[in-house]
């Protein structure tokens, strides 16, 4: 059976911002109480999708930007299959 290569075509970046308020205390809320977090999309070359989503701080707008411009450019054009290769390469890619 053969493999395919499963490059990595795209990253669909998307800033959200919830309207439900959090604690005070919460280091991820901004100071109106708002809980930011970033929902990434990578798709192959198959057609195949991965999603996750992480906290973005106090400013989901700025993660975004910081990612679109460093990071994704990095896993375009990846093995989706070759991810500990990536994780250990993208700690000294942009150094």
């Amino acid at each position: 059976m053969e493999c395919s290569k499963l490059e990595i075509q795209d990253i669909e970046i998307r800033a959200c911002c919830s309207e439900s308020h959090l604690e005070e205390s919460s280091f991820r809320i901004d100071s109106s109480g708002s809980l930011n977090f970033l929902f990434l999309t990578a798709t192959t070359s198959e057609g195949l999708q991965a999603s996750c989503f992480g906290f973005a701080g106090k400013n989901a707008l700025a993660a975004e930007e910081m990612i679109s411009s460093s990071p994704k450019a990095f896993f375009i054009g990846r093995s989706a299959l070759d991810r500990e290769k990536a994780w250990h390469q993208s700690w000294t890619w942009d150094r």
